[in-house]
């Protein structure tokens, strides 16, 4: 049996050389995932989420695919970034829009607690160029937070400049929650 895994020690893993790769790393993380131990600090989940992304950075989309597929049907951890967020940007990434609209449908269905959903999923479909998709996206966000008060005021934010970008490249002009964005940027920049 294999020591327990400690989350400090996950997420540090980035290939270190050029003899040590991401598929490395998925592959290890993925033989982690196939043998749990009880006293894991990351979950089966978050390991498969993990190991996607390193699949998803070696360029192998149909494994990243898989691995994200299989950390949707463990999702037991809230924070554990959502699989099918990645899962819509691999199938996006394949020229695959109908089976990614179908997924990001299912997932706006399931309203997502994590503000880092809704970015992640605007970011996904405004890099891909469907910026009403994307726009949905962060209004819901903000929707949410408005019902509930749920986001910590960065969350918010953080949201607020994301719908900030893309109402600009949609042509709109600045409304409230623009004006969040506008005056962090005018922070930084000044």
């Amino acid at each position: 049996m294999r020591s327990p895994i400690v989350t400090d020690d996950v997420f540090e893993l980035y290939p270190h050389g050029p003899e040590e790769t991401h598929q490395d790393l998925a592959e290890h993380l993925l033989a982690l995932a196939a043998d749990p131990h009880q006293d894991d600090e990351v979950t089966v989940g978050g390991l498969l989420v993990l190991a996607g992304e390193h699949l998803e950075s070696a360029g192998n989309l149909t494994a990243a695919e898989d691995a994200f597929r299989e950390a949707a049907a463990h999702r037991q951890d809230p924070k554990v970034p959502e699989p099918l967020t990645y899962l819509v940007d691999v199938l996006l990434e394949q020229d695959r829009r109908d089976e990614a609209v179908g997924i990001d449908d299912e997932l706006q269905r399931s309203r997502p607690e994590d503000p880092n959903t809704y970015v992640a999923q605007a970011e996904s479909w405004e890099h891909h160029g469907d910026l009403q998709r994307a726009l949905g996206w962060v209004n819901r966000g903000l929707a949410l937070d408005e019902r509930t008060g749920a986001f910590h005021q960065s969350d918010v934010k953080m949201i607020c400049q994301t719908r900030w970008r893309i109402r600009r490249a949609l042509g709109f002009g600045a409304d409230e929650y623009d004006q969040v964005a506008i005056t962090i940027q005018e922070t930084f920049s000044g």
